[in-house]
């Protein structure tokens, strides 16, 4: 697995596996697909700031990508970032997350990122896992905030401290 900098040609594939997300799952709660363009533009946000990286197999097949982005506006918040992980549903349990955030914390650290915050929903309890089995806990539980797919959804908020 080669894990490096999103670089333009990753962005389509990114973008597919994101839609993915949106339109087949309640794990993001964004419920329109994006097109290519605004896909690319908040890349480009992420990217003036912050990390945003690709796993790719030896084939250049797109297994995931993670980024860092703006937890809050206020420049207080500037040592804490959201943290964002998507990995391709062929590619599930394959370490493919693991080894990503292996790389995005090494980046947030560099960074001088001391706190990392993930919003996940109550309906990806694998995330949930996953986030705990990092170093990751749960700081916030807020109920019945989201309806997406005819399903009411709380978030919890989880946070990762890194010292």
């Amino acid at each position: 697995m080669n894990i490096h900098s999103i670089q333009s040609q990753d962005i389509p594939a990114c973008l597919d596996l994101y839609n993915y997300y949106i339109q087949n799952t309640c794990f993001t709660l964004e419920e329109s697909p994006l097109s290519l363009d605004a896909f690319r533009t908040r890349v480009h946000k992420v990217t003036e700031r912050y990390p945003f990286i690709v796993a790719q197999d030896e084939h250049g097949t797109v297994l995931g990508f993670a980024y860092l982005s703006v937890f809050n506006e206020r420049s207080a918040y500037r040592h804490t970032a959201d943290l964002s992980i998507y990995v391709h549903k062929d590619h599930m349990h394959q370490q493919v997350g693991s080894a990503l955030y292996r790389a995005i914390e090494t980046l947030a650290r560099q960074q001088g990122i001391t706190n990392l915050i993930s919003i996940i929903t109550n309906v990806n309890p694998v995330s949930l896992r996953f986030h705990e089995k990092q170093g990751f806990i749960q700081e916030g539980h807020l109920k019945t905030v989201a309806v997406k797919m005819n399903q009411t959804i709380d978030i919890y908020y989880y946070r990762k401290r890194l010292e």
